[in-house]
């Protein structure tokens, strides 16, 4: 699932983001489109995970979206993805 982030486009290497869940937790794995994959679980409700921008030439392209798949759920879960703070 695609989610796009609430906050001003941004060139940047990495982006610090928080998963929040009602409910049961929820894990999974989190990524900038087109850079690795990090692996989550929201444990109490919350978590923080920084995303690496990485782009095939080199430069790292604009921060707009995140993409989210679940692995463990539970029926009525949401969620939301909050952008923290962008790193050079």
């Amino acid at each position: 699932q695609t989610v796009d982030l609430q906050a001003p486009r941004r060139r940047a290497s990495m982006v610090e983001v928080l998963i929040e869940t009602n409910g049961p937790p929820m894990s999974g794995v989190i990524r900038i489109p087109g850079s690795p994959a990090s692996n989550f679980d929201t444990g109490r409700g919350k978590t923080v995970v920084d995303l690496i921008n990485a782009s095939a030439n080199g430069a790292a392209p604009q921060i707009t979206s995140v993409e989210v798949r679940f692995t463990r759920t539970m029926p009525g879960q949401s969620f939301l993805v909050i952008p923290l703070g962008y790193k050079d």
